[in-house]
């Protein structure tokens, strides 16, 4: 049941990423992670609350940088907001979280090459 979990987890994943790379700033479809990720990392609720912050933010930068940049260095402002994105969560998650989370981002960056 876990790895039927982790792989239908993962397989939204791609395919919400896969719709943000057509669209880096698409509103909706550049969540990260998807609430149920989240729900398996079992988060402490200061956690679920920092990390939805987080993603406000990030939501927030992403709108700001369409509005500003250039089409052509959008993709590098984006990939920056994402690393600080994903540097400010991984601070926020302990040792078993972190390890969890890396492993899925592993796991989705592979089935995304494996797409392409």
């Amino acid at each position: 049941m876990k790895n039927f979990t982790l792989a239908l987890l993962l397989t939204l994943s791609v395919a919400g990423t896969s719709m943000a790379k057509d669209r880096p700033g698409a509103k909706g479809n550049t969540t990260i992670l998807s609430q149920q990720f989240f729900n398996s990392l079992k988060l402490t609720e200061m956690q679920f609350i920092r990390i939805k912050n987080l993603e406000k933010v990030r939501e927030m930068e992403l709108r700001e940088a369409e509005a500003v940049v250039a089409s052509d260095d959008l993709a590098l402002y984006v990939a920056d907001i994402d690393i600080r994105f994903e540097d400010s969560l991984l601070k926020l998650l302990r040792v078993d979280q972190k390890a969890a989370y890396l492993e899925f981002k592993m796991a989705t960056q592979k089935q995304e090459a494996v797409m392409q």
